[in-house]
This record gives C-alpha cells, structure tokens and sequence, in this order.
C-alpha cells in the first residue's frame, strides 16, 4: 500500500500503455510497431539487417562520436536531476604528467625572466594574451559585438601593443594589469566566486598569479555552461527521447550489428508475453548480467548501483531474519535495526565479496552483546552464529537458489520492482518491515530507469522479439 501511494498518479504515458496494445500481455505483438510514439510510427531494424558485417560499414566519424557524446550528456540530463558539468581530466597518467613537467618547466622560466634585472616580459605578455583570448572566449563575451562596451573594456585593459611600449619604456606594472583583469572576472562571475578572485590581487608571485586567473577562468566558463545548462533542462527533457532513438539509429548505421548483446539478452528472459520478457531482463540486469546489452549500456553504472544496493538490502534482511530464528534475544526490533545500520555501513564503500570477514566479526560481537544484554535460556554458540553469517554472506552475494530465505526475498524484491515500474498495487511484503524503505527508495529509481528506456528503445525490442517468437 505505501508503495502504491508512493506512485500514485505517476501514470506511464501513451507509449507505455498496456490497454494500447503495447508488449501488452496476449502473447502477440500488432504489426504497427511497438511501444511508439503518439501520432508517429518508427519502422524497426529486422534481425537480418542488424546482423550484417561491420566490415562493410565505413569507420565511424569524429562527428558521430561527438554525437554519442552529446547523446550520453541529454541521457544524463534526463536521468538525473542533480548533474551538472564537471571539470575534467585526461585519463592517461603519462599524458598528465608530461604536461604537468612542461608547465612546470615554463613556470619556472617565467618566474626566472621577471626577477631578471632589467626584467624580461615577452612570456609574461603571452600570457597576458592568452588571458584576454580566453576572456573573450567565455561565452557572456564571445556573443557580444565587438563594438560592446564590455568588450572595448576587455581590449582596451589588455591591449598588447600598448603592454609592449610600456615595457619597452620600463613603464610597465603587472598589478595594474591583474586588478583590471580582476575587475573584468568579477562581472563574469558569481558571489560563490567573488572572494577567491578579489585575493588574486594579494598575491605577488607572478606564478600564482597567473596560475590563479587561469584557474578562475575555467571556473567561470563552467560556472556559466552549468546555468545555460539549467536553462535548457526542459528543452532537453521534452525532447530527450526521439532524440536518444534518433541518435541510436544513427549508431545502428555505423554498427548493423549493434543490437547483438540487446539481442541475446531477451532471449535469455524469453517468454509468450513480451511484456514479462523485457520485465524480466530489466531484472537480469540488477544480477550482474553480462554482456550488458547495447540499449541499457548508458544507465549500466546504474544498474550496477541498483543490483548492488539491493544485494545490501537483502543481506539485512536475510541476517536479520536468521539471527531472529536462533533465540528470543536476538529477535529485538532494536537490535534488528542496529543490524541494519551496521550492514549499510559497513558494505557501503567495500565490494560486498571483499566484506565478509569484517561483517562476520562485526555481528558477531553484536550477537554476543545482545546476548548478555537480553540472556537466554538456549544461547547460540559462537561457532553456529559465525557459520549462519558466513553462509548467508556468500548466499546473498551469490544469489544462491539453494538458500530459501534468499530466494524467497529476491523473489519478493522482484515482484514488488517489477509492480512499482507498471504501476501496479504491490503485493503484501511480509518478513521485509525493516528494510521495506530502502526497497521502495530502490524502486523508484528502477522504475525512472526502465520507463524511459521502454520509451526510447521500445520500437527496437519490438523487432527483435518479433522475430524471436517466430517459428
């Protein structure tokens, strides 16, 4: 009922619609096409025609891969709600750090050349350059006219040729420079950087001080990518899945074989309705399904995070439920909640497989506190209570069909994921009280995530189980 509640209204629209006739549950899939767009039909890509050789297909462009770029950004946009654009860095370690020898290397020259007496300013009037172009190349600035006053007080703050004369005459002073560059930033900027701009005037060494208007320039230009970002979220949102579908047909030209995983996929979870099928292959995914298929592989570290949050559920509520089973005392709701506590704490950042020596001495010595606490008549011995954690350990993370309770809480987890993404009433969830938040919590984000999936990919897996269930 609470998780009812939970989603109530939150109704699929017309391309999830079971009563349109869509993977609906007759066994039969119509001839128009699956899981479409209102008003719109989208021809889907046979077997035969996904399973050409690549060999025949030129190389992919450096534009389609800024497509896919783009395409994984208005995936991240949609899904979520808190992104936001980050700094980046190369992945390659040896790259960083050549080029962190090289600015080095020129840092050093820079600092050597202004402590010359008569100092020496030519990299120093590069830089100072390379700080009005990349002023100018923020995006506030580059739309301006180059008539704009803004843009006049850029040129006119750093005119180079002006700069060399000074220098050439020893009339040349860098301070003035960076508080006119300083006052330029601060319009640029936000109050969140304000400070850490305004204290690049208190510094006096020429390193850091140009170190730090680069720094604060990057900062500003993404500062500003984030808020145009912002501004476009619903424009991106609105149109975010004729846009994936589009993008990913363009990846199907390039690559005909490009459904072969998604492929195999539902064919593992293949049944008479195509609904349950892709139901239970969206479920495969939270088990560590491999090869993942082509249509999920932009939300896999999610799915990952899914499947992973749910084995720590589990293992709360398996432990929770066995201890219980050995004697009265162990059977408090609050040590059950302690339990809980400690578990989510303790598999929060270690690989669940790597943490079950240290989840096995941390419960046991809270068995025996609980113990003494609350003694019993018949006490379990240290040796079963250390066995029973160990077994259910490897059980939950094995997802071991052998252990009742295991496959008894899976199988609940599943029915109750699978009736909150339909919309359904879920079913009673006896013996699952203590972990029953952290499952709708989990719920919710799955059925975020295969809802739009659905959406986007729907035409595609029309096609594929079409074919699979001809004889």
């Amino acid at each position: 009922e609470d998780g009812a509640q939970l989603y109530e209204g939150a109704q699929l629209d017309d391309e999830v619609q079971l009563d349109e006739g869509v993977l609906h549950d007759e066994g039969v899939l119509h001839d128009e096409g699956v899981l479409h767009d209102e008003g719109a039909r989208h021809q889907t890509t046979s077997i035969e025609e996904v399973e050409k050789h690549d060999e025949e297909i030129p190389a992919p462009t450096d534009e389609f891969y800024e497509d896919m770029s783009k395409m994984q950004m208005a995936h991240e946009v949609v899904m979520n709600d808190d992104f936001r654009l980050e700094p980046t860095t190369s992945p390659n370690d040896l790259y960083n750090r050549v080029e962190e020898l090289m600015k080095e290397a020129f840092w050093n020259l820079l600092k050597e050349d202004v402590s010359a007496q008569p100092p020496r300013y030519d990299k120093c009037i590069q830089l100072l350059a390379d700080v009005r172009d990349q002023i100018e190349s923020i995006s506030a600035v580059e739309n301006l006219p180059t008539t704009h006053p803004f843009r006049v007080l850029i040129t006119d703050a750093i005119d180079i040729e002006l700069i060399k004369q000074q220098v050439d005459q020893q009339a040349f002073s860098l301070s003035i420079k960076v508080e006119a560059i300083v006052s330029i930033l601060l319009k640029l900027c936000s109050e969140s950087l304000d400070e850490e701009i305004r204290s690049i005037t208190e510094l006096s060494d020429v390193v850091d001080i140009f170190k730090s208007i680069f720094e604060a320039i990057k900062k500003i230009k993404l500062e500003l990518a984030n808020y145009y970002l912002q501004q476009a979220k619903a424009t991106i949102k609105e149109h975010s899945i004729q846009y994936e579908r589009c993008k990913f047909e363009e990846f199907l030209k390039q690559h005909p074989n490009g459904l072969k995983n998604t492929k195999e996929w539902l064919r593992n979870s293949l049944t008479d309705s195509p609904m349950t099928t892709l139901n239970n292959a969206y479920l495969e995914l939270l088990s560590g399904y491999t090869p993942f298929p082509e249509t999920c592989v932009l939300d896999q570290e999610r799915f990952n995070m899914l499947g992973r949050n749910i084995t720590r559920i589990m293992l709360c509520s398996c432990l929770s439920l066995k201890l219980a089973s050995l004697t009265p005392a162990l059977a408090q709701p609050k040590f059950h909640k302690t339990l809980r506590d400690v578990i989510l704490v303790l598999t929060d950042d270690s690989p669940l497989a790597e943490a079950g020596d240290l989840i096995t001495a941390k419960v046991h010595d809270m068995v025996k506190e609980q113990c003494h606490v609350a003694p019993s008549l018949t006490p379990p011995s240290d040796t079963a209570v250390r066995e029973l954690i160990q077994r259910t350990v490897r059980a939950v993370v094995t997802r071991d069909d052998s252990d009742v309770v295991v496959k008894v809480l899976l199988t609940r987890i599943h029915a109750l994921l699978n009736q909150i993404s339909l919309n359904q009433r879920p079913s009673p969830m006896n013996g699952m009280d203590l972990v029953l938040d952290l499952i709708l919590a989990q719920a919710k984000i799955f059925t975020k995530l295969v809802d739009f999936n659905r959406k986007v990919y729907g035409p595609f897996y029309a096609g594929i189980l079409r074919e699979l269930s001809s004889p």
